[in-house]
């Protein structure tokens, strides 16, 4: 997906399960992950214990520009992993 000069807003809601999201290698981003109990890996970062709440902005590996994507993610049970596609 391009996201060249576009701005995309999405949530991910799970109850109890993993989520698993991947997103394009350029796009900026800024993430919003809440994880009642399991572990948050955001980027490579690693968070782990009860009731986590991050927010993390990151420009990519190209820097600040081109679109952005705001991420938001909910989990109540269950691990969260956000990374960036190898290409």
């Amino acid at each position: 997906m391009d996201f060249t000069d576009h701005h995309l807003s999405t949530t991910v809601h799970v109850g109890l399960g993993d989520v698993i999201v991947v997103v394009p290698r350029n796009v900026d981003m800024v993430v919003n992950a809440h994880d009642g109990l399991g572990t948050l890996n955001l980027l490579g970062r690693r968070y782990d214990g009860l009731g986590q709440n991050r927010r993390m902005t990151d420009g990519g590996p190209d820097g600040v520009g081109g679109g952005d994507l705001e991420l938001t993610v909910d989990v109540g049970i269950g691990d969260v992993e956000v990374d960036r596609a190898a290409s």
